[in-house]
């Protein structure tokens, strides 16, 4: 949203808005198998996210007070950004995805268009009658690999 402009195409996918925070529980696992985890701490809540182990209830609502804390101050930034109310920022950001058309309508994005239309765009803005040179940076195909197995590992932690 740190833009003046927002551009998709009418199928892509927008949204997905909201916070998650999630861990394996691997308990289930560890009785079988019969393994476990020795721990040393330097706090009551340093292992908070514990695969080894159910979270208390005390644990449980101090991880969801952050997520409700970081996706309020994603609503908040939304509607201010988008200029649409909290109610209507806090109702679009329940995790559901859109297409581009849908998000022209929800206010998410301002136009339909792709790179060649975002290139008009900036063209126009920059009084640019002459062109601009655009550098497109390929990636290997291995580092496209990479990404989305990072994209897959962070995904844990989504904001957006």
């Amino acid at each position: 949203m740190g833009c003046d402009k927002i551009f998709a195409n009418p199928g892509s996918m927008v949204g997905s808005i909201g916070v998650k925070v999630s861990n394996l529980d691997l308990t289930e696992v560890t009785k079988k198998i019969g393994i476990g985890q020795n721990l040393y701490k330097s706090g009551a809540f340093k292992d908070i996210l514990s695969s080894w182990r159910k979270p208390t209830s005390k644990e449980s609502k101090i991880v969801q007070s952050m997520v409700d804390n970081i996706h309020d101050q994603f609503v908040t930034s939304l509607s201010q950004a988008r200029n649409i109310s909290y109610k209507k920022a806090k109702q679009l950001s329940d995790g559901r995805i859109f297409t581009g058309s849908q998000s022209v309508e929800n206010g998410l994005i301002d136009e339909l268009g792709g790179l060649q239309s975002t290139i008009e765009f900036l063209k126009a803005q920059l009084n640019a009658q002459h062109g601009v040179n655009i550098i497109h940076q390929h990636k290997l195909p291995i580092q496209q690999i990479f990404n989305q197995i990072k994209r897959q590992l962070y995904s844990d932690l989504s904001l957006f």
